[in-house]
């Protein structure tokens, strides 16, 4: 609501976090994305944990509330990297995540 994004856009200590946590976000996504073809294994297991816990600290909801743009575009950048890299029909990872062989439909 309106009224709870001014109580948590007034408190600075909360901006600071959020652009730490956003910042976090955005590294641990980029990582995934570097080290994805040197992976082992649970490459699928560990971008879902990694969405999962973007989800379940809302940042994908409050990433608006970190004041530093740069900190806040490479967030965005990353989730949509990740999304378009992984989800999207023969994308360079889709294979790769969906654990099908490399070149199947």
């Amino acid at each position: 609501t309106p009224q709870q994004r001014r109580v948590v856009g007034s408190i600075r200590p909360l901006r600071d976090h959020a652009r730490r946590k956003v910042a976090a976000a955005a590294k641990a996504l980029n990582k995934w994305l570097s080290e994805v073809h040197t992976a082992d294994g649970g490459v699928a297991t560990r971008l879902a944990d990694l969405f999962q816990s973007i989800v379940t600290a809302y940042w994908l909801t409050y990433h608006s509330h970190c004041e530093d743009a740069a900190v806040k575009a490479q967030f965005i950048l990353a989730v949509a990297s990740v999304l378009c890299a992984v989800f999207v029909p023969r994308a360079p990872l889709h294979e790769v995540v969906a654990g099908g062989p490399p070149g199947a439909p």
